[in-house]
Order: C-alpha cells, then sequence, then structure tokens
C-alpha cells in the first residue's frame, strides 16, 4: 500500500504526540464497503516506535511486516547448492 501524500501519517503523528495512545483496531473489508472495524479487539498501545524500514535488520521481527523483492531465479538457482552445482 502506498500513499501519495503523508497527510494521514502526519495526522496520526498529530495526535499521537497530543494523546500518548492510540488503538490498534483490527478491520473486516468486503469490496468496496465501508470497513467493519472490530473495536472489541482494539489494543490500547502507549508507546510508538518510528523508523525507515531500510534501516531494519532482516531478523529484526519489525522486517517481517515489510514488502521485500522477490529473488529472481537466477539468483535463487545461483544460491543453490542442490545436485550438479
Amino acid at each position: 500500500m502506498e500513499s501519495e501524500t503523508d497527510q494521514n501519517l502526519s495526522r496520526f503523528l498529530s495526535a499521537y504526540q497530543r494523546e500518548g495512545r492510540y488503538l490498534l483496531i483490527p478491520a473486516i473489508l468486503r469490496d468496496a464497503k465501508a470497513p467493519n472495524f472490530l473495536m472489541d479487539l482494539g489494543i490500547l498501545k502507549r508507546e510508538l516506535s518510528i523508523g525507515m524500514g531500510k534501516d531494519l535488520h532482516p531478523d529484526d521481527l519489525k522486517s517481517a511486516l515489510l514488502r521485500h523483492p522477490s529473488p529472481s531465479i537466477d539468483s535463487a538457482d545461483s544460491a543453490s547448492d542442490g545436485p550438479g552445482r
């Protein structure tokens, strides 16, 4: 998901700075309908860590949330220790 502007992020960060907390709420998305927020499953968070994804080590748990480029077939083959190599 890529945004053309940082308007939503800026609004969120301003509210977080003012309130010092936020709710992490799951939602169900169906077709083009409005999301169904599952408020009873919300988690109150009081800490926020902000950084650049490129700065995360691959072993960092947060890196699991990032899209990583798929390795090409050639690079996967060259790294293989399979038969005939």
